[in-house]
């Protein structure tokens, strides 16, 4: 799971979390080297250009048919602006 935090002091921080398995709902934070434990948005869309999975759907097959998943693409220019992105106040 991807969390985009918006702060006072820093703008837009991104987190990385996995569920450790299927069966309970307990999240481990993901680390980072290169800017942990929390990204600025840019740097992790610089960290993760060309690292991510060409073809969700495909990378998606293998998933129950219960399962719904959507893909937003994320605009760089968005990120900074917060355009797009309902605040959770």
């Amino acid at each position: 799971m991807i969390e985009l935090h918006e702060t006072s002091t820093h703008g837009y921080t991104v987190e990385l979390w996995y569920r450790t398995s299927l069966n309970n709902n307990t999240l481990k934070q993901l680390f980072i080297p290169e800017c942990s434990p929390t990204c600025s948005a840019e740097e992790f869309l610089n960290f993760s250009k060309g690292k991510g999975v060409a073809d969700w759907f495909e990378g998606c097959e293998s998933l129950p048919s219960t399962t719904t998943s959507t893909m937003q693409d994320v605009n760089h220019s968005d990120l900074q602006t917060g355009k797009n992105y309902p605040s959770h106040k």
